[in-house]
């Protein structure tokens, strides 16, 4: 008979009696009120033979082990009425709980002091009227514990290393010691209901799996260390309110974005440093920033509104080289940034393909002087689709410079002296031949590099792309959230972002002669990631093709510059 049966009893054998009784009865009822209980009385539900839950009413502090029977089966505690150390100690005995509900109950002073796990050379301590004591749940097994609404303080490693999920800071808490969750490796989730002003040094350190954080609005600082090495937390709600954010308060977390209040005034060193932060914005109120304290490799923009110099090191040398920082104040910045917007405008921006690193620009500006630089290595084809790549800028292109000073030019744009290479954008009807490469738009790209062709006509090596106007600027719009182009059965898209390679998109098979292809001739289904000024096609609709070659949307011609009697010949449009 599967059965469940609730019964508050005040000795074992009536109790003992009463389960003979249902046994003999069959009873298919899902619970059995016995008879109405007293104060003292336990109330427990047996489940599989064991009392795996039990909930007891104290009226006397240190008599929980009176109370409660077979510990090392107990799953679920209630407890209401006084605890001490006697009392907690045999909760510490309880190897199997993993619910601890304390919300009435009251920790008291007195009763056996409990030991301290983490530190040897620790006396052990005793419990305190209305306050979580230094250590005192330590390691333990519970996934939810519920604390007491009469708890005030909350003190040093009070919850340290143990298995918690989740937890509640209750309202009546007005301090909080350091270490408080730390290398608590489940918690995933923390909410302060609680005012307080600080969450102090190390509070969440090491914790693993934290991905959700409700700060109190009465924060006013959050110590050193206090989130560092929480590898999943992605992103946090700071504060109007909060004054102060310690070093190494975010170290090792995997932030994206945070907002910084308009009311913070100091940053600590190595705040947010080694996240992922893709930007930030310093408001006018900050009045420090330490060391590396916004050291991060994929940050695409800043907005500095404070009165400081930004000084190199607090951001580190590996800032991504494409950031634009945006400035609103006359401020200093290191001599060797080139990405500087001041009131609208910048005297240069340098974009470069090294290190894929991304670009953003979430605000329109005017700059004197714009380029992007890109390295050309691939041999093209001869009268067959190879050494293509594709590109995207964020800027009209007025010049196209070799490293070695030459011009170049697409094809038919007729810029005097300038080497000619193949630039094609998508259209209806496949790949077509223009002569201008304009912000935003995808194209495929080729510079001539073949020994049929005379060596001056052959590009190999950096190439800058750039426009200049000093005295009206170059537009930079903001960046669009789609960059497309529709072909006749698929999509050219360009991103200044990078994008794990995936099975939904197709990439050009760059500096890759693998799977019988020569490189730059086809776009292979989940080929590689995609870098930023890169393109990627993606079909119309559903396709079971795992490559797109070139040549079914392009109209290669025979190759036009044959050698001639041993002489090589300049490069024709009709050429790839």
């Amino acid at each position: 008979i599967k059965m469940k049966a609730n019964y508050k009893c005040s000795n074992w054998l009536l109790l003992s009696s009463l389960v003979l009784m249902l046994i003999q009865y069959s009873c298919q009822q899902e619970d059995l009120l016995i008879y109405e209980a007293k104060k003292s009385d336990v109330v427990m539900s047996l489940k599989e033979g064991s009392a795996s839950i039990q909930n007891v009413t104290l009226e006397n502090a240190g008599t929980l082990s009176e109370r409660v029977t077979d510990v090392t089966s107990i799953k679920e505690l209630t407890i209401v009425g006084p605890i001490n150390g006697t009392d907690i100690n045999c909760i510490r005995s309880m190897n199997n709980l993993k619910v601890l509900n304390l919300e009435n109950a009251d920790i008291v002073a007195g009763g056996e002091k409990y030991g301290i796990y983490s530190w040897s050379s620790s006396d052990p301590q005793s419990t305190e009227n209305n306050k979580i004591t230094r250590n005192l749940f330590e390691s333990s097994p519970c996934e939810k514990i519920v604390i007491p609404k009469s708890v005030t303080s909350i003190d040093q490693g009070g919850f340290i290393a143990s298995k918690i999920t989740s937890m509640e800071i209750p309202e009546n808490v007005t301090s909080m010691g350091g270490h408080v969750f730390t290398y608590c490796p489940n918690l995933r989730s923390i909410t302060f209901l609680a005012d307080l002003k600080s969450i102090p040094s190390d509070t969440f350190q090491g914790c693993e799996s934290l991905i959700s954080v409700t700060l109190p609005k009465s924060l006013v600082e959050i110590e050193s260390s206090a989130f560092r090495g929480c590898s999943k937390l992605e992103s946090i709600s700071l504060p109007e309110g909060l004054e102060s954010i310690g070093s190494d308060a975010f170290f090792a977390c995997p932030i994206s974005s945070v907002i910084i209040p308009s009311t913070v005034k100091n940053i600590g060193g190595g705040a947010f440093n080694d996240t992922k932060l893709e930007y930030i914005k310093v408001p006018a109120s900050v009045v420090s920033v330490g060391t590396y304290a916004f050291e991060s490799t994929t940050m695409r923009y800043v907005f500095w509104d404070s009165s400081m110099d930004i000084i190199s090191d607090m951001f580190d040398d590996r800032m991504s080289p494409n950031c634009i920082v945006y400035l609103s104040k006359d401020v200093k910045v290191p001599a060797k940034w080139n990405n500087i917007v001041y009131n609208g405008v910048a005297e240069k921006i340098v974009l470069t393909a090294d290190e894929a690193k991304p670009f953003y620009c979430p605000k329109k500006f005017k700059a004197k002087k714009i380029m992007y630089t890109h390295d050309f290595k691939q041999i093209t084809g001869q009268g067959e689709s190879a050494g293509w790549e594709t590109i995207v800028l964020p800027f009209n292109v007025q010049k196209v410079i070799h490293e070695d000073g030459r011009i170049l030019a697409p094809f038919n744009s007729e810029i005097k002296n300038a080497k000619p290479f193949w630039l094609r954008a998508l259209t209806k009807k496949g790949f077509e031949n223009v002569t201008s490469l304009n912000a935003n738009t995808p194209y495929i790209i080729a510079m001539p590099n073949n020994g049929a062709y005379e060596e001056q006509y052959c590009v190999n090596g950096k190439v800058v792309f750039e426009a200049e106007d000093n005295i009206n600027g170059v537009d930079i719009l903001e960046t669009p959230n789609e960059i497309k182009s529709e072909g006749p059965s698929f999509l050219l898209t360009g991103t200044y972002n990078a994008i794990l390679s995936n099975s939904t998109i197709y990439l050009i098979n760059k500096n890759d002669n693998s799977n019988g292809f020569k490189a730059g001739s086809v776009f292979i289904r989940g080929l590689r990631d995609v870098d930023p000024f890169e393109c990627f096609v993606s079909p119309n609709g559903l396709s079971t093709k795992s490559i797109i070659s070139i040549n079914e949307v392009v109209r290669t011609k025979t190759f036009n510059s044959l050698l001639r009697n041993g002489k090589k010949l300049k490069p024709s449009i009709l050429d790839l």
